[in-house]
């Protein structure tokens, strides 16, 4: 990846020092302004036997590098900047033709800057309901009078498209870096050896999940879990790396994150890249470590029966935000997986909280990546609590 300095030398500025009226391009239509697609979102399993450490850190950067090169512009002021339509999509010049580019912008950088300009309520009604003169100029608006507009900013590009606005004070952590990071900490703590790649979630969310086969239990006959740890990553959306303990059932493919506070690690893209390393070589360990209990609860769970499903189902949409389709979808999985015929209203359903968490989880591998790790850490909470009620 490499990074540009746009410098403000030659800007054409209005008197106050705001951009001058010309930042505002011809070339609307009357079709409204389109964005460019974000970045393909993608799960991969890898079977029962999982692959290497290698084998899924390579496809994870491989897909990165097919959304093409990136590159980082620092901008020294973000009033030095405008959008503009551009062949029927929202794009981003500099206001005094310094740099000849014209940058289209993709879903993510249109959010991005809306946040940043304090303006992110309305970034789908810019996008969706308003005519194209509407759509640029508020933006262009507010971009002249920012107070965020005399701070550094970074847009961060592939091939030429705008991927987000972020803060000066972002540190990048790219796909080929984080599984760089990880394959490191993995080395300094003797882990790389013991542990298989089961699957990797690419897109506005990465995700490189890990087994540790010498960390299994079979809570039934044939029916294995294995310790689980995650990495997450985004170079689009929340700027901040993850490390998550949790469980993978073999015999499914279904993984469950943990609920709990000290089993999730979160560190922000700030500050230097060493001490990055070094903390997350130290949190491996203890998100590990972190697993076991949840085992535990794991094994326990098949003897432990809820009383009523219907009544767990409407505790997700009552407390977990699930949707009526998202909650009819965990009903069918567990009432097929479970054997439960639906019984007259009113009448309680039972059902083991082991298959009512893996019905969780077997419905959430219908979502894309971001939400079906949600989902997970929903069902990590669900065990840990004995229910969803």
């Amino acid at each position: 990846m490499t990074q540009t300095i746009a410098t403000p030398a030659a800007l054409a500025l209005a008197p106050n020092g705001a951009p001058s009226a010309r930042a505002i391009a011809p070339g609307l239509t009357s079709a409204p302004l389109t964005l460019r697609a974000d970045m393909a979102k993608a799960w991969r399993n890898y079977g029962k036997e999982g692959v290497d450490f290698d084998r899924g850190a390579n496809d994870l950067v491989r897909a990165h590098e097919a959304d093409g090169k990136a590159e980082d512009i620092v901008l020294t002021n973000l009033r030095h900047w405008t959008v503009v339509p551009h062949m029927g999509h929202f794009a981003m010049k500099p206001v005094s033709g310094y740099r000849p580019e014209i940058f289209p912008m993709r879903w993510s950088a249109l959010s991005d800057l809306c946040r940043v300009l304090d303006a992110g309520k309305v970034t789908s009604f810019l996008r969706d309901r308003m005519p194209p003169a509407l759509q640029i100029g508020p933006l262009v608006h507010l971009l002249r009078n920012a107070e965020e507009g005399g701070r550094k900013v970074v847009l961060r590009t592939r091939n030429g498209e705008v991927t987000a606005v972020v803060s000066g004070s972002y540190a990048p952590l790219s796909a080929a870096d984080m599984v760089s990071m990880v394959r490191a900490s993995l080395v300094a703590t003797g882990g790389l050896d013991r542990v298989r790649v089961r699957a990797v979630a690419t897109g506005m969310v990465d995700a490189l999940r890990l087994s540790l086969p010498g960390m299994s239990r079979a809570v039934k006959v044939g029916d294995v879990t294995e310790a689980m740890v995650d990495f997450e990553n985004s170079e689009f959306a929340d700027s901040a790396f993850y490390v998550h303990g949790g469980l993978w059932r073999l015999t499914c493919e279904n993984g469950m994150r943990r609920y709990e506070r000290l089993s999730k690690t979160r560190f922000n893209h700030s500050g230097k890249m060493e001490r990055l390393h070094s903390a997350v070589r130290e949190a491996i360990p203890a998100v590990i470590a972190s697993t076991t209990g949840m085992l535990d609860r794991w094994s326990q769970a098949v003897d432990v029966m809820l009383d009523d499903l219907m009544a767990q189902i409407e505790a997700l949409q009552e407390h977990d935000g699930y949707t009526m389709a998202e909650a009819a979808a965990v009903e069918a999985s567990a009432r097929r997986d479970a054997g439960i015929a639906a019984l007259p209203q009113g009448q309680p359903e039972p059902i083991s909280l082991y298959d009512f968490a893996n019905a969780m989880t077997d419905a959430a591998k219908a979502d894309d990546p971001a939400g079906r790790l949600r989902k997970e850490a929903v069902a990590g909470k669900v065990l840990a609590r004995g229910g969803a009620v």
